[in-house]
């Protein structure tokens, strides 16, 4: 394991040692800026966090994160701009909308070139978030829409928040009190069992009527992850 105390790093976290070691090299020469530092367990990546050292970008390999310690939500707390990707073998919808819903801000497939790795999680590192093509692309499900469990206050709250409006925007534009846009979002947030503004703009583009684009999407999703 490689040792570094920079803002700037990425951590790879992959029990893996051969496909670990081969993304270490990927990206020491495609992102030569960022130390690259790897771990094979989270009790190894805990207690490099721990010591004070930085990270910038986290990436866990699929197996790890199914497999993760309730320490994850303390180093997302502790490390509030901390970007997470997950490096997954392959990926369903119910896999990406569950890891949206924790926060992951990417999930990247090791079915994907090698240049196309890198620009995700180059995007990601720069605050966009990565879905796969696949799973972006996919038709909305007839019953999967959230709106099926949301008021029409709230669905309309939440197409402005997917917009990138802030609350006092959101009240201004539907002539309620801010106060009452925050009690809209918190409800929508339990009934889409998500915890933060990006998760809820997440899961509103995988399942919602009338998603936008993966394009307009990353851009929004990344007003939240600052």
């Amino acid at each position: 394991m490689t040792m570094h105390s920079d803002a700037n790093a990425i951590a790879i976290l992959e029990d893996c040692a051969i496909y670990r070691a081969g993304l270490a090299a990927l990206l020491a020469h495609e992102m030569p800026r960022s130390p690259i530092v790897e771990h094979g367990d989270w009790s190894s990546l805990i207690g490099w966090l721990h010591r004070g050292d930085g990270v910038a970008l986290l990436i866990v390999g699929n197996t790890l994160y199914d497999a993760r310690p309730p320490a994850l939500a303390a180093i997302r707390a502790r490390s509030p701009r901390l970007r997470i990707a997950i490096m997954a073998q392959h990926c369903s919808r119910e896999a990406v909308i569950a890891a949206l819903a924790d926060g992951v801000h990417g999930y990247v497939t090791r079915e994907m070139a090698s240049g196309a790795i890198v620009a995700a999680l180059h995007a990601v590192a720069d605050g966009a978030i990565h879905l796969p093509p696949q799973i972006a692309d996919q038709p909305v499900l007839h019953g999967e829409a959230p709106d099926d469990q949301l008021t029409t206050r709230q669905r309309q709250v939440l197409t402005l928040l997917s917009r990138g409006c802030s609350n006092k925007e959101i009240a201004r534009t539907l002539g309620i009190a801010e106060a009452t846009v925050k009690a809209h979002v918190a409800s929508s947030f339990r009934t889409l069992r998500v915890h933060n503004r990006m998760a809820a703009a997440s899961k509103l583009h995988l399942l919602g009527p009338g998603a936008s684009s993966p394009e307009r999407y990353s851009r929004v999703a990344s007003a939240y992850s600052h």
